[in-house]
């Protein structure tokens, strides 16, 4: 049901990333502004706070029928791939970073625009907007997009290592709202004690006007330097630990025995590329 003029709510958006896409603006993932786009589409007062560009200065912009609230930090709130202790280090210190500024500057933000709903986008957002809902009295929902925490369900050291997302999925929090990517989300809520009647799993949604079956494409063989008809077998994710994208190229000797004319292709970039060039090699 779509609100009439004037009869929807104010939602303020905590994020920690200077762009809704997953490896820069318009590039990757664009799952992050889904959200808030379908909320200011159906008549909804939208809000982010969110970091500016390292170097650019902080301020308020229109986006797409939202309102961002941009802060000017030197700090990258989700640091890059390092050896462990020097990720752990790192993560620890920019989490902590961010509690205080992005608590800071969401407050500001909420005291203007007195929202009634403070949303997490993330894991290092839930305690933020749990202490700015507190502290405006009203509710707080966490929004995950999926969960690495499946992947250390056997390894409790590990599991407590990523902190953020234990924390988060421990944040009191009125939803908490996960994206289903087949990372058993469910046994991580429920190692993590998410009380079931709060806990929402959602499946990615998929638009068949862009993803329908249709006559093969020449171009794409040529592009790729194979003879037409040639069988692929294609992957179009980041390239990323969590992936496990070894795994097509692990499985190639096996698949050319019986399809001798098979091409894996992995589509997308990302941190593992070279590793997994070399395993190709």
């Amino acid at each position: 049901m779509t609100p009439t003029a004037g009869s929807g709510r104010r939602f303020l958006i905590v994020y920690a990333e200077p762009s809704f896409w997953s490896m820069g603006p318009g590039i990757g993932a664009g799952s992050f502004s889904r959200t808030p786009r379908a909320l200011a589409e159906r008549g909804h007062e939208v809000h982010i706070v969110l970091p500016a560009e390292r170097g650019m200065p902080g301020g308020e912009e229109e986006w797409e029928g939202i309102r961002l609230h941009r802060f000017p930090t030197r700090w990258s709130f989700h640091p890059g791939v390092a050896a462990l202790p020097i990720r752990l280090g790192i993560r620890i210190a920019s989490y902590l970073a961010y509690r205080s500024i992005g608590t800071r500057t969401a407050l500001e933000v909420a005291r203007k625009v007195r929202p009634d709903l403070v949303l997490s986008f993330g894991a290092y957002e839930a305690p933020v907007a749990r202490r700015v809902a507190e502290a405006l009295g009203v509710p707080n929902v966490i929004r995950i997009f999926g969960t690495s925490l499946s992947l250390s369900l056997d390894d409790p050291i590990r599991f407590r290592l990523n902190f953020p997302e234990v924390i988060a999925f421990r944040t009191p929090c009125a939803k908490l709202i996960l994206t289903n990517d087949g990372a058993n989300g469910e046994l991580v809520a429920q190692r993590c004690e998410v009380p079931p009647e709060r806990f929402v799993y959602l499946r990615n949604g998929l638009d068949f006007s862009l993803f329908s079956p249709g006559p093969p494409s020449r171009e794409i063989f040529d592009r790729l330097g194979v003879p037409p008809g040639t069988p692929l077998l294609m992957t179009v994710t980041r390239l990323a630990f969590e992936k496990r994208l070894e795994r097509v190229i692990e499985m190639m000797p096996a698949l050319l025995r019986r399809v001798p004319s098979a091409v894996a292709v992995l589509l997308g970039e990302g941190s593992e590329r070279r590793r997994l060039e070399k395993a190709a090699e």
